[in-house]
């Protein structure tokens, strides 16, 4: 499978990160089963990973919650058409989760990514505070893998057609 080049943004502190290196292309095919059902879960060694989805015509919606405890909030998006609509919905979402009095980081109120597709992550307050740069970047990359996932669901369907 070809890597998507694909911009990710973390909405916590408003940076772009680095597409996860194509060594991890692999856990794209572990999602698989998830993105089928919208949503599921899997033991690791670190615990277990829950997963709840909701596809549309060109976006997805992800909510990733480890050992019942929500980390992230995420959307994927790989049509125009849906692109500012979700970007609002994920930057609403982002704040509601920020502890009270809090905004969001002021680059943020601009439009939509322009490339597409992209990523949006919002991590929740106390994993981002408590996040170690290493889990950081491994949580990314799980985001990163769902959102591939996704993306190549809804490339084979439309191949199908």
């Amino acid at each position: 499978m070809n890597q998507t080049p694909m911009t990710i943004i973390l909405l916590n502190d408003a940076s772009t990160f680095p597409t996860p290196d194509t060594q991890f292309i692999r856990i794209i095919n572990l999602f698989d089963p998830i993105v089928q059902h919208e949503g599921g879960q899997m033991i690791t060694p670190m615990g277990t990973m829950k997963f709840d989805l909701c596809i549309g015509q060109g976006d997805a919606i992800m909510i990733f919650i480890f050992d019942g405890i929500p980390i992230a909030l995420a959307a994927v998006v790989w049509e125009e058409f849906v692109s500012d609509e979700t970007w609002e919905a994920l930057l609403e979402g982002h704040t509601e989760s920020l502890p009270s009095g809090e905004t969001p980081h002021p680059q943020l109120a601009k439009e939509s990514p322009t490339s597409l597709p992209w990523l949006g992550i919002s991590f929740f307050s106390e994993f981002f505070a408590d996040a170690k740069s290493e889990n950081l970047r491994e949580a990314v990359t799980v985001i990163w893998g769902m959102a591939m996932a996704i993306l190549r669901s809804k490339s084979l369907a439309v191949a199908r057609n």
